[in-house]
C-alpha cells in the first residue's frame, strides 16, 4: 500500500496539453469527494467548488493569465473558493492551508484515475481574483483560492525534476 501511494505521488505532474476526451460527472464527484477528505482547521472544510464545463467560461478564464491557456483545452475546470465569514477560526489566513490540502487530494486522486491536472493559483492576487469572480459570478464576499484544469493529456509530458529535500534534524543547521 505504501508503495502504491508513493507511486501515485511520483506520477502526479502538471499537465498542459489535454485531449478532447471527456470526464464524467461521476469522476468529477469522486475528485471532489477526495478533496472533502482533506484536513482543515477545526474540521471546517471551508472549500466550495464551481465545476466549469462551458467552453466560453474556460476560454475567458484562460485569457486572464498566459500560463492558464491549458484551461481552455481541458475537459473540466474547477474553481475552489471559501466564505471567510463562515470560517471556523479567528485566524482566517489558515484557509489557504485547508484549500491547499484539498487541492492536493484532488490532484493525487486525478493522477490515480489517469486524469491529468494543472493547479492555477489565484489567491492572493486580488486583480486575478476579481476577474475570476466576474466571469463565474462568485459573490464579492467569497475568496477564490485557485482554478484546477482536469483532462486526459494528449502526449506524455515530461515530469519536472524534483530536488532532494533539505533536511535538518532536531534544529536548524543540524544534519544527521
Amino acid at each position: 500500500m505504501e508503495r502504491e501511494i508513493l507511486e501515485i505521488i511520483r506520477k502526479r505532474k502538471s499537465v498542459r496539453k489535454f485531449s478532447d476526451r471527456t470526464i464524467s460527472d461521476v469522476q468529477i464527484k469522486t475528485l471532489l469527494e477526495a478533496g472533502q477528505q482533506a484536513p482543515s482547521v477545526r474540521n471546517g472544510q471551508p472549500w466550495q467548488y464551481i465545476v466549469i464545463k462551458n467552453q466560453e467560461n474556460k476560454r475567458a478564464l484562460s485569457a486572464l493569465k498566459g500560463s492558464w491557456h491549458p484551461l481552455s483545452q481541458s475537459a473540466v475546470g474547477l474553481c475552489m473558493f471559501v466564505d471567510l465569514q463562515e470560517y471556523p477560526s479567528t485566524h482566517k489566513e489558515f484557509f489557504a492551508q485547508d484549500c491547499a490540502a484539498a487541492t492536493e487530494n484532488i490532484l493525487l486522486t486525478a493522477a490515480a484515475m489517469g486524469i491529468g491536472s494543472l493547479w492555477m493559483g489565484v489567491y492572493p492576487n486580488v486583480t486575478l481574483e476579481m476577474a475570476v469572480k466576474n466571469i463565474l459570478k462568485v459573490p464579492a464576499e467569497k475568496t477564490v483560492f485557485n482554478l484546477i484544469a482536469l483532462g486526459y493529456e494528449t502526449e506524455n509530458e515530461r515530469k519536472a525534476h524534483r530536488k532532494e529535500p533539505i533536511i535538518y534534524w532536531e534544529c536548524y543547521g543540524r544534519s544527521q
